[in-house]
């Protein structure tokens, strides 16, 4: 299956290079998927083009990232422990059915070689406090091998957010016995974060996977059971006790899936099947001043049934999909039974890479929800094409386009803190969300350096359920040169960055203080980072220091210590080393 890198960064995701996360990577100022400070605060909602359900989904292969969603989506594994990773745009939503998203990052890990033991060791420090530090070991070979890593982080005050900490640890095993392989895995996260004056949270999550597979002479059959579960858990800090807001709330989620596939190749066509069921259930507590409570739950079951074909076509290839699926969650008796077509015919020839691509992405939207708002089902149809011009030569250049109309879109209340954002609810937007995504970047490279320069236009209707909270503009440009010292035994990269976050709109309609502001526009922004890359044997070690303008800049959230809009955290500096070890 062929897939349209988004155009959002100059480069590719560096998997297997950077200690950064995947969400970090993807969130990082200039593109359509901006969160500020993504680099250091990992709960405020994923986004992208500026949806929240049905927006961007991680598939990472180490630890399912948001099984039950949204999970503890605070703890994640370094791009370097990923052998390597990428960003898919108007892919599989057929295929996947319920929770499907626009945009698809995965991370790619390849099965030992040889016997060997492998370890890649992490490390990242700075200031306002930051410090994580994970390893990651494998040993085996294809046929049988074992996978264990760990990483553990936190962080400092930064500015209206106190300290957090996070930590994940997972373990898989593989065994393969002539055509049939057996895998299992599993993995546990927790974090804690608090505002200076706020709120203070605090979770913990677990899940494992087992699955068994089956190939020969081109076929396939595969079988996967996994369940998930995961706990949060809020209180108020610093805030006098109001009778309305609850002064300590608890969120209990789990999931559990079953998921048979089959795969059938008979010359250059591919036939595939897929069935999958998931049974998930939420619920909430909040404790009053007064002494008394409220209880909420939330339970669903869905079925989704998926066939696909992939054939050359044109020169390339043509993949048709269409996918159906039940549910109970959607209110309406007409969403319960959806269906989902998709359509791709993508070219790939040596530098030059095309797509086209349309379809319709469904996301039952039906825990968590604001109150008075009835469990609805969100609909997106999409299509667009995407461009890939000189890849790995002296220029490149990459467009994409993307348009969509979404029915019945999602809003999210959008602050650090996620039990914040999950207590306030989702709610459903009255009116269709019309957007169009367009996305460009340019790259020149030389033996001794080069020039990037992307950019994105986000043209979106207006809503009465929620202000423009993500910009609309955005861009970044870089100029990088590189060389060797030491008669070549230290290879050094240095990198200069000039980002723009655009115009946006406050949501401080909910938990603002008496006399605030209900909306304001917010101004657009440039930030300035620089980086310097060393690379000795097979160690990499980057300097890197972001908003170097020394400027803060306001956010979409109220600070309750100022009775202002809280605001970033200015100039951070960091050190980050990711070393692979052999051996």
């Amino acid at each position: 299956m062929c897939c349209a890198t988004a155009a959002a960064r100059a480069d590719d995701p560096p998997g297997g290079a950077s200690a950064l996360t995947f969400p970090a990577w993807w969130s990082a100022p200039g593109g359509p998927s901006w969160r500020p400070e993504a680099s250091l605060v990992g709960g405020t909602p994923w986004v992208f083009a500026g949806l929240v359900a049905g927006a961007w989904e991680l598939r990472d292969p180490l630890a399912p990232a948001t099984l039950p969603s949204p999970g503890i989506a605070e703890a994640q594994v370094p791009l370097a422990w990923y052998d390597s990773a990428s960003v898919a745009v108007g892919e599989g939503a057929a295929w996947t059915g319920f929770g499907a998203g626009l945009a698809v990052a995965r991370g790619t890990l390849h099965p030992p070689d040889g016997d060997k033991p492998r370890a890649v060791f992490t490390s990242m420090s700075g200031t306002d406090g930051v410090d994580r530090n994970g390893v990651l070991l494998t040993h085996g070979n294809a046929e049988r091998w074992v996978r264990i890593g760990a990483i553990a982080g936190s962080r400092g005050g930064l500015g209206a957010l106190d300290i957090a900490a996070d930590h994940l640890w997972t373990l898989a095993a593989s065994r393969r016995a002539g055509a049939h392989v057996l895998e299992v895995g599993f993995a546990q996260r927790g974090m804690g974060e608090s505002q200076r004056v706020g709120e203070a949270e605090s979770g913990r999550g677990e899940s494992g996977r087992v699955a068994w597979g089956w190939a020969a002479h081109g076929d396939s059959l595969a079988a996967a059971f996994a369940r998930g579960y995961d706990h949060r858990a809020v209180g108020l800090i610093g805030l006098e006790p109001q009778a309305n807001v609850p002064i300590q709330s608890r969120r209990d989620a789990s999931e559990r899936t079953l998921e048979i596939g089959a795969f059938r190749r008979s010359g250059g066509r591919v036939y595939g099947l897929r069935v999958l069921q998931s049974a998930a259930r939420t619920s909430a507590v909040d404790d009053y001043p007064d002494g008394s409570g409220r209880q909420l739950e939330w339970t669903t079951r869905s079925l989704w049934f998926a066939a696909s074909h992939t054939r050359p076509l044109g020169g390339g290839e043509l993949e048709v999909a269409l996918g159906a699926g039940h549910t109970p969650a959607a209110d309406r008796a007409i969403e319960r039974n959806p269906l989902a077509p998709s359509v791709a015919w993508s070219v790939d020839q040596g530098r030059q890479r095309v797509r086209v691509f349309a379809e319709r992405i469904v996301d039952p939207v039906w825990s968590d929800l604001a109150d008075g708002v009835r469990p609805f089902l969100q609909h997106t149809w999409t299509g667009g094409f995407s461009t890939d011009m000189g890849r790995g030569g002296p220029f490149g250049a990459s467009v994409l386009a993307l348009a969509g109309r979404t029915a019945n879109r999602a809003t999210l209340f959008r602050n650090p803190i996620r039990s914040v954002s999950l207590g306030v609810g989702l709610t459903e937007d009255a009116h269709r969300y019309n957007f169009l995504l367009l996305q460009g970047r340019f790259v020149a490279r030389g033996k001794a350096g080069g020039f990037d320069a992307s950019g994105f236009a986000l043209a979106r209707g207006n809503s009465s359920s929620q202000p423009r909270v993500d910009p609309a503009l955005g861009g970044t440009a870089g100029l990088e040169g590189a060389g060797r010292v030491f008669a070549g035994d230290l290879g050094v990269r240095l990198r200069a960055e000039a980002s723009y976050v655009g115009v946006r709109e406050s949501d401080t309609r909910v938990l603002a203080p008496t006399g605030f502001p209900l909306e304001e526009t917010l101004p657009g922004y440039m930030t300035f980072s620089a980086t310097a890359t060393l690379t000795l044997g097979d160690a990499t070690i980057v300097l890197r220091g972001e908003g170097l303008e020394g400027v803060t800049h306001p956010l979409t959230w109220v600070d309750y210590a100022t009775g202002t809009f809280a605001r970033t955290g200015g100039r951070e500096l960091r050190a980050e080393v990711v070393w692979p070890l052999f051996n």
